[in-house]
């Protein structure tokens, strides 16, 4: 009787551990078990020519590594010429993956390419780590993700990537061949998403397709293999920042060449996002040397600059360099973010040998070493870099807290480019179509203003303009203006929840009656408790989680303003704010109803409801049991 039990043996796993599951071993596995194969993930080392032998064991034994590098008993066999990209059999053991014959390395059979892959193949592996000790949280890629490859194929065949097969992105795998609806998170290994830009069957670019996919399914997700920051636009910034973005936003910086590209594409990146966002930072790769070290410490201090995080990526050749101290400590560095945001390289280093045995009069510390070695053979480069500081070079520090999304723009130049001013609309109020698109996307506000590069300067007149306008507008005539920006797919707000907005909608006129005439700025602390008294005069009490999620959509709106100082909070009533003091509550009603337009899920909601505004009628009894609405959207 034929043996009907399949091996798998996940190289990478077996030499050095790695953090992700292997996915072609994965496909194979699921597709040998729908075939009625029992399959088996092999997790001792073995020889080729033991006692263990795969004819009695098993019917095949398939091995797959991605890391060149991760040492396996077939390595002297491939020398010898023994097994080959297309000979890639031994025995009974089938060989493939780009670690062990890079680009040349077979592409799966289309039948498993598109197979499902077996997010239980490492369950007991998986297991019996925890057991012994280590953290759940280690082994999230094996257990949390569906993972797959939407597209495949990339244009730019960097020297250091395997993934040069290809020159060009296409399509791969439709994601239902992949997604597993009872897993949390998705990741995906395309090794390009932004490149792929031609024009599917619907009229969109493909990667916008891909992203409306993945956002369809309603799960978090991230493309592993980084976004290639060089190819953002301003169209593509905005989706992604829609995107049900599951963690940081992470971007790479290979080559110091490129500083001037990147620089633009951060500032444009950053107009879209207040997130902080990483980037790879390659070194090592063209040399090991003092140019090399100089280079990578210029491509951190752009990053400083532009408030964004570098995450160093070691080449293997950094090994045995004269400077593998150095490249080693620059990691320890910068890939730990809540040193690399406090402290410069020179104080990290000494802070290391400050806890080392003996302090600073104790013997040297490598990371000490490192420093001091360097510094003494060329103190030019130690001067310009060495103490340098995230937090004082940063220029997207926010002066103002939430509810500004572009909180951390410290210029125009996007502005000028690509949007309409302020004093533009002054012009020619046929402009407020696109005023208002911008407005409501929180793309420009009032205190742009404030900026000191900022050309538009007339914001009373602008304010003013702009009231006029928005008072001739109805909810829905400002709907059908926003129908073409983007509504988050990922978050469904049930009508039931709309309970406290009205409650919250008459809360915010009374901010205008608390206020001074005076434009006046309060400690946040002290802001909630002279309000809470100011409400419980009018018969409305509130608790403070309540109170700050409402002075939350407040801030949203572009009604407050939330000022960092230090550790400290400060509120004041924002240019509009100060503006609708002086009018009737029934207006002030009618125009905060349309700036809610401004919160994602309000609008989402509204867009999509069968009667608008019909919630609104709607009694408490009625709704007593169901959540803040507010709560939920800005938690």
């Amino acid at each position: 009787m034929a043996k009907k039990k399949i091996g798998i043996i996940d190289a990478d796993l077996l030499d050095h551990g790695t953090r992700h599951p292997n996915l072609a071993l994965m496909k194979i596995s699921q597709y040998y078990q729908d075939k009625g194969y029992t399959v088996e993930l092999i997790t001792k080392k073995i020889e080729p020519d033991s006692l263990f032998s795969p004819e009695r064991e098993y019917k095949e034994i398939f091995v797959s590594k991605v890391f060149s590098f991760s040492k396996t008993p077939f390595d002297s066999l491939i020398e010898e010429g023994v097994i080959t990209p297309k000979n890639n059999k031994f025995k009974n053991y089938n060989l493939g993956g780009t670690g062990f014959f890079g680009i040349e390395a077979q592409a799966l059979p289309k039948e498993i390419e598109n197979h499902m892959p077996d997010y239980h193949l490492y369950d007991e592996w998986v297991k019996s780590e925890i057991e012994s000790g280590k953290k759940p949280v280690h082994y999230m890629d094996y257990t949390d993700f569906s993972i797959g490859f939407m597209t495949r194929g990339c244009f730019r065949k960097c020297e250091f990537c395997v993934n040069k097969k290809y020159d060009h992105v296409f399509r791969n795998t439709p994601i239902d061949n992949f997604y597993n609806k009872d897993l949390p998170y998705i990741y995906l290994w395309d090794d390009n998403i932004l490149a792929f830009n031609s024009l599917e069957s619907n009229g969109k670019p493909g990667w916008l397709n891909v992203l409306d996919e993945l956002d369809s399914t309603g799960k978090p997700f991230q493309f592993r293999q980084g976004v290639d920051l060089r190819l953002m636009t301003d169209e593509k910034a905005k989706r992604l920042n829609n995107a049900h973005w599951f963690g940081d936003f992470i971007f790479a910086f290979d080559h110091v060449e490129d500083k001037e590209l990147i620089t633009e594409k951060l500032e444009l990146w950053k107009r879209y996002s207040s997130q902080i966002c990483k980037l790879y930072v390659l070194c090592a790769f063209d040399s090991q040397d003092e140019v090399d070290i100089k280079n990578t410490f210029e491509r951190i201090k752009i990053l400083m600059e532009h408030g964004s995080l570098p995450y160093i990526m070691r080449y293997e050749k950094y090994k045995g360099s004269k400077y593998e101290g150095m490249y080693v400590q620059l990691a320890r560095w910068c890939n730990q973010p809540s040193f690399f945001k406090k402290k410069s390289f020179r104080q990290y280093c000494v802070a290391n040998q400050e806890y080392a045995k003996g302090g600073m009069s104790g013997i040297p510390c490598s990371a000490y070493k490192a420093m001091i070695d360097f510094e003494k053979e060329h103190p030019d480069i130690a001067k310009e870099y060495f103490d340098l500081r995230y937090d004082q070079l940063n220029m997207y520090k926010k002066q103002y807290g939430y509810g500004r999304k572009y909180a951390n723009k410290t210029s125009c130049n996007e502005c000028k480019k690509n949007l309409i001013p302020w004093k533009e609309f002054l012009k020619n109020s046929d402009k407020w179509s696109e005023i208002i698109l911008l407005y409501m996307n929180k793309e420009i506000d009032f205190t742009c203003c404030d900026y000191q590069v900022s050309v538009c300067k007339k914001v009373s007149d602008y304010i003013v303009l702009f009231l006029q306008c928005l008072k001739k507008e109805t909810v829905k005539s400002i709907l059908n203006i926003l129908e073409k920006s983007f509504y988050p797919s990922s978050k469904t707000i049930n009508k039931y929840e709309f309970i406290y907005y009205r409650d919250s909608l008459d809360i915010i006129t009374k901010l205008f009656k608390f206020f001074p005439d005076q434009q006046y700025v309060f400690e946040l602390d002290d802001f909630c408790n002279k309000f809470s008294d100011f409400l419980k005069s009018k018969n409305i009490v509130l608790n403070k989680s309540k109170l700050i999620s409402v002075l939350k959509l407040a801030t949203e709106i572009d009604i407050l303003l939330f000022r960092n100082s230090g550790k400290m909070k400060r509120i004041e009533l924002s240019k509009l704010g100060v503006a609708l003091k002086k009018y009737s509550i029934k207006y002030q009603l009618d125009i905060i109803k349309k700036l809610s337009l401004r919160n994602n899920c309000i609008r989402s909601f509204i867009a999509n409801s069968d009667s608008l505004f019909d919630i609104m009628t709607f009694s408490k009894h009625q709704l007593e049991d169901f959540q803040d609405l507010i709560n939920v959207v800005l938690e």
